[in-house]
């Protein structure tokens, strides 16, 4: 698409204000991680996970991909993104602030990248070396 796309009429920015409202208020003390997996033109792919706690006091992981295509003046024209949420223990947490100037520019880990205590050892095991994936 060529330009600016449409604005929203104002009920339906009232929605995407309230659903990015309660998307806040459930998803408490996130802390995310992105890296750019590939770009060409006006459209760029990311892949992440993200940590947060929910009111209760329950903790996620969430995994995903994203992607992104801008107009010409650098509008976001378009976002679609795959988010896969997993259950966690607080423990298990691997994201704390911001991210470490060692970890810039190392991909980030896989979600079975681990070591056998949960953390991300910074290499790519072999699969066979793999720990097998914790469920709940």
């Amino acid at each position: 698409m060529v330009g600016n796309p449409p604005c929203p009429s104002a009920l339906q920015a009232m929605r995407r204000v309230a659903f990015l409202r309660e998307k806040w208020d459930r998803e408490l003390g996130y802390a995310l991680r992105k890296e750019r997996w590939a770009f060409r033109g006006n459209r760029i792919a990311v892949r992440f996970p993200y940590e947060c706690h929910d009111a209760s006091g329950r903790w996620w992981r969430s995994y995903g991909n994203e992607w992104w295509e801008f107009t010409a003046d650098g509008l976001m024209h378009r976002r679609e993104a795959s988010i896969n949420d997993v259950p966690i223990a607080e423990a298990d947490r691997r994201i704390f602030g911001s991210r470490p100037a060692a970890e810039r520019g190392v991909a980030l880990p896989l979600c079975d990248d681990l070591t056998p205590g949960g953390e991300w050892s910074g290499e790519r095991p072999h699969a066979a070396q793999r720990p097998r994936r914790r469920t709940e």
